[in-house]
Parts: C-alpha cells; structure tokens; sequence
C-alpha cells in the first residue's frame, strides 16, 4: 500500500494514553471493553485498578468512551490538581453551557452543579477521576473528607451521574478510608491486567494495518520476544516507546513512500533493555547543563515515585531549593524542551505541568539522593498543612514547626507559605501568653473561692439542721400516704376483677424484636384464657408458618426497611365460624447484617508468622448473636507493604494460597499486611463484602 509520507503521523502513542479519536488504532482490549461497559451500569461507582502501565487511562478515554454514542456519554475528565474539589469545580465549569456561580463552600453545590450540567446537554454525566491515587499521595485529611462527604451527596441523590475512579494497584488500601461513608465503593470494580502476548501482537498488527505499515513476516513475534523473552505477559509502556522508535527509525531511513517494519530494523535498535531510563540519560546528557535540566525533571516527581502536576513557579522553588540558580526565561526554555521531547505534557488549564507517564516518573525517582527526598517530604508536608490551614483555619503545632526546622533554610517557598509559617508561630505566641494569664488569673480566682467556701460551710451547717426537722415531718406524711395507696390499690384490684375487658394478644419475638430477611424469624404468639385451636394468626408484609409448638410461628418478611405486620384474631366460642381481630404489632425488617472477619481468632493487631502459617483461614460471624448465621468466606486480597507500595494477591477461597504463603515467608518483623475485598456468602444467598483487616508481625 502506497502512502504519503510527508502526511502521515505515528499510529503508536510513545507514552501518551489514547483518546475517543484514536479507536481506529486501539487494539487487542475487547474483554476489558466489553468488561467495563457492562459494570458501569452496575452501580453509580466503578473503580478500575491495576499496576502501573497496564493502559487503565487509556482503556477509560478511549475504549469505555468509544462504546457509547454521543448522545448517551458526557464525560467530566478529572485530575487532583492542587485540590481535587477546585478541579472537579473547575471541571463542570468548562463543560457548562449556561453560566453558573459555583460556591463550593456552600452544602449541595456538587448536585446543583451536576443538575445544571445534565439540562445543559441532556446527557448522563460520567466523572471519571484519573490517577486517583494522588489524592492519597498528596492530599490532606480534610481535603479527602470533603471529597468524600460531595461524593456521597450526590450517590444519594437520583442525578444521572456515574463515578468513575482509576487508580494504580499499590494505593488501593486507600480507598477503605471511603468504606465507612460509602459501603459500597469496593464493591464494583474491575482489574486491569497487563496484556497477554495474543492481544499485544494485534496490538502492533492493528494500527500498523490501518496505518499501511507493512510487517514483515514474524516481525510481530520476534518484537515480542525482544521485550518479554521469559513471559507472557507484556508491558506496554515499553511496547509502545519502542515501536515509537521503530516508527522514526524507518521514516527516517527510507526513501520510498512505502513503509515496511522488518526483521533488520529491530536488530538495528540494539537493546531494549531499560529503554526509557536509555532515552531519559540521553536527552539529559544532550543538554548545555545536564544538572539543571535534572534537577527540573525531579520537580515532577513526587515523594512515592509517581508523577506530579506543578505549575511554572512552584518548578522554579522547588530547583532553588535544591540549589540551583536559574532564571524564569531559562526555566522555561527547559520545560518547553522537554515539552517537545514529549517526556512532559503541556500545561493544563490551570497551568501546571506533568510527566507524560509514571514509567518516567520512577526512572527520575532512582536518581533522586536520599537528602532531595527528604526535601520533598518536608515540603509536602508544609504544602498539605497550608492546605489544611485554608479549608478549617487550622495553623501548624509546635511539633510540625520542629519537624521541618532543620530544613527550613535549605529551602525556598512562596510567600504564602512563608506568612503560614510565620502566622503560626505568631498564633503559638499569643496561645502561650494566654496561658500565662489564665494561670494568674486562676491563681486569684482560686483564693477568692476558697475564702469564700469557708463562710459558706458555716452558714449550710446552720441550715442543715433545721432541714433535718423538716425532713422527719415530710417521713411522717409520706408514711401515711403509702397506706392510703395500699388500700386504694386493693379497692382497684377488686373493681377490675368484677369488669374484665375483652382478652388481649401476647405477641414477642424469640430471639430480637426486629426481622430478618432471607432467614427464619420465630415469633411466640398467645391469647390468655384461649386455646390455640381459637387464635388465628395472619401476616402483612410477609409469609408465615406454624413453628413447632402451637404457639410458635415462622415469619418471613419481605420488604427491608418497611413494618411486617402480625395480626392476632380469636373465636370466643368453639361453635363460631368468624374470628374477632383483636390485635396487631408492628416488627421492623432488616437484612441480615454484615459479620465481622477474623483471622487466627484476631480482628487485626499483631501477629506471628507462624499463625499466620499455621491458620485454618479466614471466618466470618457475628459474636453473641442470638441467631445461628453461617457465613462464608469466598475470597479475600492480601496486600503486603513493601516500600510504602502495596503487592496486592488475590485469593479465591477463605484461606491463604500458594502465592500469599510464598509472600508471607517473607515478611520481616514490624512489618504490616491489610487483608481487604472480603467476600462472604450470607445465609440469604447474597455476596457481601467485608471491611478490611490489617496485622502487624510480632
């Protein structure tokens, strides 16, 4: 096939995420497509994860998007940013149609906005939160409890919208902080897996076909074989750099307009072992001061290793801090460099800027000195701390002040930071002052009181003895009282029994004074003075059946969060054929409640390795309940924290496998693990999943 070469640009995305406009060229997902279309219907929340690399963004943007007609998706593409609920604001702004005052201060401005948002187009609203993970990475404590509380909001409300939360593998412990205000946000998700070896060849065979590349004949699987020669899984970060590669290395060799990716081209390209960390060197070493440029490059990573939106100026502190003197026009010059060299994407709408993928980020991060790391630590802290200031006016303690002095003048922050810093030094000032004066204060009010207690002690004795006259007569009168009771007691007992009212039901709950769906709920129903040959009990709201004495009934209901009723009706003589109502009671009905997972008898804390090992697996049950619930486990994932990252295994059973067994060898002491998605088959026949628990080795 004959192409215009001049015309024609790369079919591989080199480390871009695919869009909408690339699903010509996305190949080799059709499972997950179909996988993610079907569970975004599920629920209102869909959480997607997986290891780095493993084209979650690119999945969401360009399959999921590419599944749905115009009409029926408007998607809100969202990243944390500096805060995440100033993104989602900023977010909804840029796709309304008709001008809204936001005031994110004010309850409910998130459905407002949504609702406004949907009349605007008349299309179902999809916010799709994008590296989630950094909320957890860089977020502070109350900007997750705000996010948290506007999402809930708006799950409860009936808003056509639908959430859509990426994140990598590692930081999914995270999300269990959501799990108290959403249950049910761990419940639907899908994992991305790292492709297979089938679906990446038609991942190169595909747009290279649209395209008009031609392949010569097994140069799909020895490309393969160059990247992933021991397994069968392929990373496609490096898949689609070196085809990238490959592409610039034939446009730039060949004279016809006839491309053709052969079996030469790919010896030609040498190794492709660590081939971002050879592209990145490169790039650096080509620069008239390769220190400067690095130390710019390390201004987008952030303290766990992945990539950080920043803007121009924080850049600009961030490399005086590490002592390089640059100017702003240099500055910017670099930047628009390594915007060019595509190892950063262009500024946002808000203006910062980024890696362009977290695969460079952790080449950047292995050259980062354990001194520069502690800088950024710090600096996040102060960051997430001014952050905190400005949402609940809450300034720095002694303590934080003492944490980050050492590095104080090593480093170079904004004026907003600075004054932060000073205010709250300023606020400890007056806060000791006050304490100061309060002590003096109290000391004076201290000695009044007790001057003054004296002179009160005297004059209550005085009182206290004309009361305990008063109190002899009172006696006297009660006395008395209690037998003019007694006798208008009996006179009482005596008139009821010669007027004796119509009979009345007894009707208790064996075991709790609620019901349970999908369960047996007995209930005891009698009439004094009455057979149970003459009682004739009925249901509303549910089924019933005789127990196993005649006054025993097994109720079940059949609507949660409604009353079932149980209505009481009797025969006063045998010969009567119609029964009298005479009474009903109202039981509220619950479904069966979640039980509490255990492991080695223990709901977390410490642990040894050989329990662990030694463990019949993990239970489900709920301790001193007066029903016998049996529960069962069906599966569970163990995370294991290695680095501050978590390696999350999967187990399909209640018990530990192979691979969480080889992992569990070899945890040291001190070290923790966080069993989490526990899943448990109820007696109602209804999957439920269990909050997490988490060990730490003894």
């Amino acid at each position: 096939m004959l192409i215009n070469k001049e015309k024609m640009t790369s079919p591989f995305k080199f480390l871009d995420s695919y869009t909408k406009e690339d699903k010509e060229i996305f190949f080799g997902r059709d499972k997950e497509i179909e996988e993610l279309y079907h569970k975004v219907f599920e629920n209102k929340t869909l959480l997607v994860y997986g290891v780095s690399g493993t084209g979650k963004s690119s999945l969401i943007n360009c399959g999921l998007s590419g599944k749905f007609s115009e009409s029926d998706w408007l998607p809100v593409n969202i990243r944390r940013g500096g805060n995440i609920t100033e993104s989602i604001e900023r977010s909804i702004s840029a796709l309304s149609l008709t001008t809204l005052k936001i005031n994110s201060s004010k309850e409910g401005w998130l459905k407002k906005a949504l609702h406004s948002l949907y009349l605007d187009h008349f299309k179902p609203v999809f916010l799709i939160f994008d590296q989630f993970e950094e909320l957890f990475i860089f977020g502070s404590k109350s900007e997750k409890e705000a996010f948290v509380k506007l999402i809930k909001d708006v799950i409860d409300s009936d808003l056509q919208c639908r959430f859509v939360f990426v994140i990598r593998e590692e930081y999914l412990a995270g999300i269990t902080e959501f799990e108290k205000t959403i249950p049910s946000i761990l419940a639907n998700r899908v994992r991305i897996e790292k492709m297979s070896r089938l679906n990446a060849k038609m991942a190169v065979e595909g747009p290279c076909k649209f395209s008009g590349i031609e392949l010569e004949e097994g140069f799909s699987d020895q490309l393969l074989n160059k990247l992933s020669p021991d397994s069968n899984e392929i990373e496609l970060t490096y898949l689609q750099v070196y085809l990238d590669k490959i592409y610039k290395l034939v446009s730039h060799e060949k004279t016809g307009n006839n491309l053709q990716f052969t079996h030469a081209i790919l010896d030609k390209t040498g190794d492709v072992k660590d081939l971002l960390g050879s592209f990145l060197d490169d790039q650096i070493s080509e620069l008239s001061d390769p220190d400067i440029g690095l130390a710019v490059l390390k201004a987008f990573v952030s303290t766990k290793g992945t990539k950080r939106q920043i803007t121009e100026s924080e850049v600009f502190e961030f490399c005086r801090t590490l002592g390089k003197d640059l100017s702003a026009e240099r500055l910017r010059e670099l930047i628009q460099h390594f915007v060019s060299l595509r190892i950063l994407r262009d500024k946002d709408e808000s203006g910062r800027f980024e890696l362009r993928h977290d695969a460079l980020a952790l080449k950047i991060y292995e050259k980062i000195s354990l001194v520069e790391k502690e800088l950024l630590e710090v600096r996040q802290f102060i960051e997430n701390s001014f952050d905190n200031y400005q949402r609940r006016k809450i300034y720095l303690s002694t303590k934080d002040l003492s944490y980050f002095a050492p590095y104080e003048d090593k480093m170079f922050l904004s004026e907003q930071l600075i004054s932060f810093i000073n205010d709250s030094r300023r606020m400890l000032s007056k806060i000791k002052r006050r304490k100061r004066t309060f002590a003096v204060s109290a000391a004076i009010l201290l000695f009044v009181v007790l001057s003054g207690f004296t002179f009160w002690a005297l004059n209550e004795r005085t009182k206290a003895k004309e009361n305990e006259k008063t109190a002899l007569i009172e006696k006297e009168k009660a006395l008395k009282a209690i037998n003019e009771a007694d006798v208008a007691k009996k006179e009482a007992d005596s008139l009821r029994l010669v007027k004796k009212g119509p009979p009345s039901a007894v009707i208790s709950a064996t075991k709790m004074n609620v019901l349970y769906l999908g369960i047996d709920n007995p209930i005891t129903v009698a009439v004094p003075g009455f057979s149970a040959e003459d009682v004739y009990v009925s249901t509303t709201g549910g089924k019933l059946k005789k127990g196993s004495n005649n006054t025993e009934y097994i109720i079940f209901p059949q609507q949660e969060n409604q009353l079932c009723y149980i209505n009481v009706s009797i025969r006063y003589r045998p010969e009567d054929t119609a029964f009298t109502p005479i009474g009903r009671m109202g039981f509220r009905v619950y479904r069966i409640p979640d039980p509490e997972p255990f492991l080695c008898e223990k709901k977390g804390g410490k642990i040894s390795k050989k329990e662990l090992l030694n463990n019949t697996g993990i239970i489900a049950e709920i301790k001193n309940s007066v029903f016998d619930l049996k529960y069962s486990v069906t599966g569970f994932v163990l995370m294991i924290e290695v680095n501050g990252l978590f390696t999350c295994i999967e187990s399909k059973s209640s018990t530990f496998n192979e691979s969480q067994i080889k992992a569990i060898k070899q945890l040291k002491k001190g070290q923790d693990i966080f069993i989490s998605d526990i899943k448990a088959m109820a007696p109602d026949g209804k999957e439920r999943y269990l909050n997490g628990i988490i060990f730490s080795i003894d």
